[in-house]
């Protein structure tokens, strides 16, 4: 009986844990400046994005380098039906939704039979040739011009001059992606992706349709990652097939997953909670010294894969272990 009120009050502080965290992170644009939200708006841009690639990547251990692809979508997708029809990015975004799950599914049964580094040469390969078609196809993208907005003030059209909507519509998203993320990692989903991930040959035999899972996990996360290619359309206001088919971005998402711990819950949000605001930092402080951020950044990276092969979330594990144990 000790034991169930135990367990009982140790639910109850998880829960309300969460809900004060939810409510200060929802309280910040009444007393933070421009900076520090833009900031969190990358942070938490960066984060949906880690999410996705770790429902494909982190669980089942198919090395994705190619993830902004489905970033890309979202931002010209939505882009180019505003420009050349007249339609809300609001409604874009939704509609977005649809060549990102077909493409997703599409790349999933060509490549899912790949391992290794033959999977991840082919999701660059992929991402480098939406980006070719986004600078051949002028007359629908601008090419290299790429699309421009005008700053204005439109909420049915997704604009905005106060920076705050923009943390609040990115926060949402945030929160429903967590939401999803914690749904799969603690449901059947999660465990079969898991259970691939160790062994595919072993999941196959105790009746998991891997082939079917990995797709699966493929569509769920394109379509958490394609409406930050939308917001980030509209808060930034100009894209380019550089800035959004971007293979740098692509490769910073799967270190911060990695650094973090891939194929757990907690691993992206620790990552990008890291990460994010230290390169800003080094990028802030060493400007001066053109290149030396990215070599402290570099370093930085390499200790932290070396000396914690499971990444951060090794750390609260062991300690985890370690109180169970005294």
């Amino acid at each position: 009986m000790l034991g169930l009120l135990g367990e009982l009050n140790r639910v109850i502080f998880k829960v309300l844990l969460v809900l004060v965290i939810i409510l200060i992170l929802g309280m910040i644009p009444t007393f933070a400046g421009p900076a520090i939200l833009r900031l969190l708006i990358l942070t938490y841009m960066t984060l949906i994005m880690c999410i996705s690639w770790n429902i494909v990547s982190g669980y089942t251990r198919f090395l994705s380098l190619g993830h902004s692809v489905f970033l890309g979508i979202g931002a010209y997708t939505s882009a180019i039906l505003y420009t050349k029809y007249g339609i809300s990015p609001w409604i874009g975004m939704v509609i977005s939704l649809i060549p990102s799950a077909l493409l997703a599914f599409v790349i999933g049964i060509l490549t899912f039979r790949l391992h290794g580094a033959f999977f991840a040469l082919t999701t660059i390969a992929i991402l480098q040739i939406l980006m070719l078609l986004a600078l051949h196809f002028v007359d629908i993208t601008r090419g290299a011009l790429g699309i421009i907005y005008l700053p204005k003030n439109d909420p049915f059209n997704f604009f905005f001059l106060d920076i705050a909507v923009y943390y609040y519509i990115i926060y949402v998203m945030l929160l429903v992606a967590l939401y999803i993320s914690y749904s799969i990692d603690r449901g059947f989903l999660g465990r079969s992706l898991k259970a691939i991930g160790d062994d595919e040959v072993a999941a196959a035999a105790i009746g998991i349709d891997t082939m079917r899972t990995k797709i699966l996990a493929f569509i769920i996360s394109a379509v958490i990652a394609t409406p930050v290619g939308t917001f980030y359309a509209q808060y930034i206001g100009y894209i380019t097939p550089e800035s959004v088919f971007s293979l740098g971005f692509s490769i910073r998402i799967a270190v911060i997953g990695m650094i973090g711990g891939a194929g757990t819950f907690l691993g992206p949000i620790l990552g990008t909670l890291i990460l994010v605001p230290a390169d800003q930092l080094l990028t802030i402080y060493l400007s001066s010294y053109y290149g030396l951020n990215l070599v402290v950044y570099g370093f930085l990276l390499m200790a932290i894969m070396l000396f914690l092969p499971k990444g951060v979330i090794g750390i609260i594990e062991g300690f985890t272990k370690w109180q169970r144990r005294y």
